[in-house]
């Protein structure tokens, strides 16, 4: 099996890769707004084998666009409590990072936060949502520096439609290896036959491996906290449907057939 790329360490090393920057490109102008596609970048702290774990799990990029205007570029992908308020923290110190040490305001760039996250979390179906500064009655922007994007891969459905459809399904299937059924499609396309060979060719030492199986195990860890979480919602509404069954008179079999519930399941919950 290939490296997962979902993991903070992999993620970075691969698209700090030089071989890397036009599919960086690529990845970036998927997400970002037609205005604010990009031509140029440069990664502002690449991939350092030697840096510390919560240094070592974003990728700070300055980009430029075609209207030779320069943006601020993060991508980080975490897990932690307080999603929204950390990923506002990391967005505001990147963009007062060119206030230092002049405190000249013009020198404040829009700054784009790209949140890749391995589990839901916003209240809505889509799977990228973009958050700017509104007026709360007009919803006219009030400038356009601050722009939070949350991109919640388990969301995305197996497809290929659009460019970003084929990037969240390379990173969440890439580990898998060729001969998954949708990373065949993928690897169909150019730039994804390229990105698997990079991802493929990566190598790690023997402490780059150990943060790797350590981060990993955190990742599967994670999977099945949140998975169990959903089974035990999903056991408690059952059980809340049966309940109201019960009081409108509806009988023990009809229960059995709507919610999948065990007859002697239903029968103790009819007995309290």
């Amino acid at each position: 099996m290939s490296l997962n790329p979902r993991v903070d360490l992999v993620l970075k090393k691969f698209f700090s890769a030089h071989e890397c920057k036009e599919l960086l490109l690529d990845f970036i102008n998927s997400i970002v707004s037609e205005t604010d596609q990009i031509e140029m970048l440069e990664v502002k702290n690449p991939y350092n084998q030697k840096s510390p774990r919560n240094e070592n799990s974003s990728l700070n990029i300055l980009a430029q666009n075609f209207k030779q205007k320069y943006l601020n570029i993060k991508i980080q992908l975490f897990s932690s409590e307080y999603y929204a308020q950390r990923a506002l923290y990391h967005w505001a110190k990147l963009y007062t990072e060119e206030l230092i040490p002049r405190h000249n305001y013009q020198n404040l760039k829009k700054t784009i936060e790209i949140n890749l996250l391995n589990f839901n979390y916003l209240n809505e179906p889509t799977y990228h949502n973009i958050y700017q500064l509104l007026h709360t009655k007009s919803s006219q922007t009030l400038f356009d520096h601050l722009e939070l994007h949350f991109i919640e891969l388990e969301k995305c459905e197996d497809k290929t439609t659009t460019s970003l459809d084929c990037w969240i399904n390379f990173l969440k299937k890439a580990e898998l290896g060729e001969q998954h059924q949708l990373l065949k499609k993928l690897l169909e396309i150019p730039n994804f036959k390229k990105a698997f060979e990079i991802l493929e060719s990566l190598s790690l030492d023997t402490e780059e491996r150990l943060k790797y199986e350590t981060e990993l195990k955190s990742l599967h860890d994670e999977e099945l906290i949140i998975k169990s979480a959903e089974k035990k919602g999903e056991e408690k509404s059952r059980l809340e449907i049966a309940k109201n069954l019960f009081e409108l008179g509806v009988e023990l079999e009809i229960i059995t057939r709507a919610t999948g519930l065990p007859l002697e399941q239903l029968k103790k919950l009819q007995k309290k």
